[in-house]
């Protein structure tokens, strides 16, 4: 499985817009994040890759570079261990956004 995996994180947070776009994976580009300002000038995507059964899917999160995407390597970065999640990575050490404050979770699995 040599694609970019970083684990799960909820889709519905993220506003996508499917007008005019009809290239494999473009339903998956991020167009809008919330909560980002200010909003990001480079390409991002969210999606499942789906696996060989309906009950394997993995999560990526894919975020192009800034400056030359098409010429930049891609670098896949997965934490290890079990309950680590890779976004800890994408968020607080090496990727594009930091996570600056905490609120509640409006749908929390502990009710």
């Amino acid at each position: 499985m040599s694609v970019v995996i970083l684990t799960l994180i909820v889709l519905s947070s993220f506003s996508l817009s499917s007008s005019s776009r009809n290239r494999p994976g473009d339903l998956d580009e991020i167009l809008y994040l919330p909560g980002a300002w200010p909003q990001p000038n480079f390409k991002q995507f969210s999606g499942y890759l789906h696996g060989s059964s309906d009950k394997v899917n993995i999560h990526y999160w894919l975020v192009e570079a800034a400056s030359s995407p098409a010429s930049a390597p891609l670098v896949v970065w997965l934490n290890g261990g079990p309950g680590c999640s890779s976004l800890e990575g994408l968020l607080t050490e090496n990727g594009p956004y930091l996570v600056s404050f905490l609120c509640l979770n409006p749908f929390p699995t502990t009710v």
